[in-house]
């Protein structure tokens, strides 16, 4: 688990500002009922990027044309979802994440950030245009997105939770030192190009992604199929051949384009249940029983659901419930 920052309430004005100061320019929505924000800003230096921790519960924060041409920025962003959700879209890609997920945002590109209200806490790798040309060449866009579950995202998160957290403790050790002499050193250098190297496997998990697509020449109904699966998985008796109806074209079009992907319809169908499962049972709301979430998400037969989501993440669904807020009571 990555360090948190401190976060309390404040004037949303006051918020907001500091993260126009870390992250730029945005479009900033929030309730009306709600003047004062939950939240907190915190920046890591790491040999000449940035690293930024940023809890918030905020509606959402939109980056425009006009802030972009504002910020004059030449950082793309690496998100990394630490605790609660949220929803990232840049180039017409819409993506959910939860813990542990992250998403490459270009700097140069609108893009929108969706919290719905709701407490989340991200870190942010602002990583320099620049040295990623050099590196990798124009080869990255933003909107490529890894889950939790992957081994380079898995390293990347431990790798950031390394940076954070060793700042959080030299800070303890000595107050007065500047952090931007901290980040000069042998140390984070080695972190930046273990990182820079991360995020290579990274560009090229996503391009291999889209590659397929554009291989098959059914990207656009494959995301088709994606949003389908989303607006129905609630329901237990959606099927492949429910949704090739409403898609207009045959099952064997619908199945083949899962198959070019390695994977099913009925595997999608069963990915989308248990992580809208899990977004419930690490929510810090109220405490539904286990079967109310079951249903909620689409399972019909709770030992189904039980079983399918300890083969997912490890434990059963009561004991993630319980991690879960346990987790989150310690950051706030």
């Amino acid at each position: 688990m990555i360090a948190s920052q401190p976060t309390h309430e404040m004037p949303a004005e006051q918020f907001t500002a500091k993260l126009a100061a870390v992250c730029g320019q945005y479009d900033f929505q929030f309730s009306a009922e709600h003047p004062r924000l939950w939240g907190g800003v915190k920046q890591v230096p790491l040999a000449g990027w940035d690293v930024a921790m940023v809890a918030t519960n905020l509606h959402s924060a939109t980056k425009t044309a006009s802030h972009i041409r504002q910020d004059d920025c030449d950082s793309v962003f690496l998100i990394v979802q630490q605790f609660g959700q949220s929803v990232l879209a840049q180039n017409q890609r819409r993506i959910r994440l939860l813990p542990g997920d992250m998403m490459l945002i270009d700097s140069r590109q609108p893009s929108n950030f969706s919290f719905n209200g709701q407490r989340s806490m991200q870190i942010s790798l602002h990583v320099s245009r620049t040295e990623l040309i050099q590196r990798f060449g124009q080869s990255f866009v933003g909107g490529l997105a890894l889950r939790g579950s992957d081994l380079t995202a898995r390293s990347i998160t431990a790798l950031l939770g390394q940076v954070c957290n060793a700042s959080g403790d030299e800070a303890n050790d000595d107050r007065n030192r500047d952090d931007r002499t901290r980040d000069k050193g042998p140390r984070a250098r080695l972190q930046k190009e273990a990182l820079l190297g991360l995020l290579g496997l990274f560009l090229l998990e996503g391009q291999q992604a889209d590659l397929v697509a554009e291989r098959t020449g059914d990207g656009a109904l494959w995301v088709l199929a994606q949003r389908a699966i989303a607006d129905t998985f609630q329901d237990p008796a959606v099927t492949g051949e429910n949704i090739a109806r409403r898609l207009g074209v045959s099952l064997r079009s619908l199945q083949r384009c899962f198959t070019a992907r390695n994977t099913t319809f009925r595997h999608e169908l069963l990915n989308a249940r248990l992580e809208y499962a899990r977004e419930i049972l690490g929510s810090a709301g109220a405490l539904p029983t286990i079967s109310a979430i079951a249903l909620t998400a689409g399972f019909s037969d709770i030992s189904y659901f039980s079983r399918r989501f300890r083969e997912a993440y490890g434990c059963s669904p009561r004991a993630y419930m319980q991690g879960a807020h346990a987790n989150v009571a310690q950051l706030l």
